[in-house]
Parts: C-alpha cells; sequence; structure tokens
C-alpha cells in the first residue's frame, strides 16, 4: 500500500543551493577591482561582484560618448568602484537624496519597504552625508546632486550619457530615472537596474519591464541582481 501511494505522490528533490562564486574565477585578482575594494574599505553598499560588474560594463564602453550617472549613491560605495576605471575627462554625476528611500507606490513596491519596522526612518537614511561629499571633493569630475529623484534631473537635461546606473530600489524613481536617461544615452550606451532580481523590491522589476515594452532593448538579467540594456 504504502509503496501505491509513494507512486501516486514520490518524493520531491530538495533544490541544489546553487554555486554562485567559484574559488578559480579570477573577477575579483583584477588589479582596477582590488583598487576599487582600497577605496571603499569598510563603506556599507551593494555586493562586491555587482561593482565588479559596473566597472566591467564602464571599460567596455570606453569609446562610447557621455559622462556617467548613478541614480541612488548611498554611502558612495558602487561610484568609488566605477571611479577607478572612469576616465578623467568624463564627468560622474551622483543622485540621492541622502534621507533614505522614497515613498512606495501602493501595488508596485511592498508597503513596508521604505520605513524601519517600529520607527519612522526611512531605510537606507544617511545620517552622516557629509562623509559622502568628502570622499569625493578632491575628484573635479564627480558632481554630488543632492535631492529627491527627479526634482534635479533637468539639470543635466543637456548632456549625454554613455553609462546608467540605476539603484533606488523603488517604483516610481526607477521610472522617472529610466524615462529621463533613456532619450539622453548614446547609441551604444548601458543602463543598469542593480534591484531588478530583488524579491523585496518588485517595483524596480516592474518600472524596468514596463519602460522597455515599448523600446527595442529587451533587459538582461544577471544572476546576482542586475539587469542592464545596450542601447541600438
Amino acid at each position: 500500500m504504502k509503496s501505491f501511494f509513494r507512486s501516486l505522490f514520490p518524493k520531491r528533490r530538495k533544490a541544489e543551493k546553487p554555486h554562485t562564486i567559484a574559488p578559480h574565477m579570477v573577477w575579483k585578482d583584477q588589479d582596477f577591482f582590488i583598487s576599487g575594494s582600497e577605496s571603499a574599505r569598510n563603506i556599507a553598499g551593494i555586493p562586491d561582484i555587482r561593482c565588479f560588474f559596473l566597472q566591467s560594463c564602464l571599460r567596455s564602453i570606453a569609446d562610447v560618448p557621455g559622462d556617467v550617472a548613478e541614480c541612488g549613491t548611498r554611502n558612495g560605495k558602487s561610484a568609488l568602484f566605477m571611479l577607478e576605471v572612469l576616465p578623467s575627462n568624463r564627468a560622474l554625476f551622483l543622485f540621492d537624496s541622502f534621507e533614505g528611500l522614497s515613498d512606495p507606490t501602493p501595488g508596485a513596491d511592498s508597503l513596508a519597504s521604505s520605513i524601519k519596522p517600529g520607527t519612522n526612518e526611512r531605510i537606507f537614511h544617511n545620517n552622516e552625508p557629509n562623509k559622502v561629499f568628502e570622499l569625493f571633493e578632491a575628484r573635479s569630475n564627480v558632481h554630488i546632486m543632492k535631492g529627491w529623484i527627479p526634482d534635479r534631473f533637468d539639470e543635466v537635461a543637456d548632456r549625454t550619457f554613455s553609462m546608467v546606473h540605476v539603484d533606488v530600489d523603488l517604483y516610481a524613481p526607477t521610472r522617472d530615472s529610466f524615462e529621463f536617461f533613456y532619450d539622453r544615452l548614446s547609441p551604444h550606451g548601458m543602463m543598469i537596474c542593480d534591484d531588478y532580481g530583488s524579491g523585496s523590491y518588485p517595483g524596480a522589476r516592474k518600472a524596468m519591464d514596463e519602460f522597455f515594452q515599448s523600446r527595442p532593448e529587451t533587459p538582461v538579467e544577471l544572476p546576482q541582481g542586475q539587469a542592464f540594456i545596450v542601447k541600438r
């Protein structure tokens, strides 16, 4: 009898734990990544593998004209990594309120995704934003655009961009970032969404998918959570 029921309800195999980083991979040994790691030591931010991807993207579009923008800078970690490979004649614009995440969009974002439970403090609020300014004060090609997205986008409306890194977690600022920068992105330039694969912040994926439904590019999803497009 037991064998009969086993045939009807076979035991499910447990999913194997994915092998995310093999020890023989050499990306973490590249000189530019090591320099970025030293610059960003002890600074909280996105995982190192994502920072390496940003560096790799910038290296691949060295011949694409335009500046670089980051929407969502937080403590400056990913920006420091990008600066290791960014030519000094290109500007880097860093957009962030430094006050944490903006308000979630009902139906697109988790309603608990912006405020820390039991407090009134916004998630990712930076209590010491001056430290971010100090990181880049000696860099004449870095411009920190403090303010809520998209309030200060118009200040770069006359520029073109070779790469835009969007790391704002939620639906509305992700949508606003793509809507503004896509038309200012050079052909063969790249746009990267850091939160595309996050189950905690589904609004980022929704915003990117909706935006590119009516455009020729299709987002390429990466296992570390990012997604990107190359403009045709």
